[in-house]
């Protein structure tokens, strides 16, 4: 996950609302719910979750936390 947020800075990813580790995984990596959707090839609930580089950094690279 680093190394894509790396090499592509803000990032969109879909899991489905069932996928507790997946939607686990995505909080701690301080993704963001966007929107809920069907997916209908399954019929699950779908979360569209969205990932914005350096939102909570400041400009000296040193984050909110201060570190």
């Amino acid at each position: 996950m680093d190394k894509a947020q790396e090499l592509h800075g803000n990032l969109e990813v879909e899991v489905f609302k069932a996928n507790s580790i997946g939607r686990k995984f995505y909080s701690k990596y301080g993704f963001e719910f966007m929107e809920e959707k069907l997916h209908e090839p399954t019929g699950q609930q779908v979360l569209r979750l969205k990932y914005t580089a350096n939102k909570s950094k400041h400009a000296d690279g040193v984050n909110a936390a201060g570190v």
